[in-house]
């Protein structure tokens, strides 16, 4: 027997309360979503899983914006869905990283960017903690959302939700980890990895035949 498993997958809500363009932009989104959801979201099609793969507001500096994404948006989605925040799996992006705190942390950022390039070296940054210190400052507002609602805080780069009950593990990556969040306009194009010991670890953490890896 082939059991189906529904999952509802979001993007880029790219969420603000200050540009006032975008947030009335994002506010019709949520009005039709949540009309679709309505109308497709029932019985053997309702979602077991949300999953939102990143970049869930448009600045991480905005003051508590991680959690008016949830009060707004969020929460909304979930009861449309009829699916509850239990079921809520969130993974960072790098508009989720706080710009002022990365240009706060330049210079360590740079030393940890000079590891990437070889992976016994970005395993080591990796097993002393120096990227889960530099995460969690980054990423503060995101993983106290993640934090709020139940969802694994990980280690900073791999995230491990299990589903015992629906029979299915998901292993979030955060592969905007040494983002640059746009300071000084410095792009992040291939400058961005994940420690190889972090995705062996995820996997080690589940229990389920079936897994979904989910990054931005």
């Amino acid at each position: 027997l082939i059991k189906i498993v529904n999952v509802l997958h979001l993007s880029d809500l790219h969420y603000t309360k200050v540009d006032a363009s975008k947030a009335f932009e994002l506010s019709q989104v949520k009005k039709a979503l949540i009309k679709d959801l309505g109308t497709y979201c029932v019985e053997d099609r309702t979602p077991d899983l949300i999953i939102v793969s990143g970049d869930l507001v448009a600045r991480a500096s905005e003051k508590d914006i991680h959690t008016h994404v949830f009060d707004d948006f969020l929460d909304a989605i979930c009861k449309a869905a009829r699916c509850g925040e239990e079921r809520l799996v969130l993974v960072p992006g790098n508009h989720d990283a706080d710009r002022s705190i990365v240009e706060k942390r330049e210079v360590e950022l740079t030393e940890l960017k000079s590891k990437q390039h070889d992976s016994h070296t970005l395993n080591s940054v990796f097993f002393d903690d120096r990227i889960a210190h530099h995460v969690s400052d980054v990423f503060a507002g995101f993983l106290e959302l993640k934090e709020m609602i139940g969802d694994s805080t990980g280690d900073g780069i791999s995230f491990v939700r299990n589903f015992p009950e629906i029979g299915v593990d998901v292993i979030s990556l955060n592969t905007a980890w040494a983002t640059w969040a746009g300071y000084k306009n410095r792009s992040d194009h291939g400058n961005l990895s994940v420690p190889e010991a972090a995705f062996c670890k995820s996997i080690e953490s589940c229990d389920a035949s079936f897994k979904i890896l989910a990054t931005h």
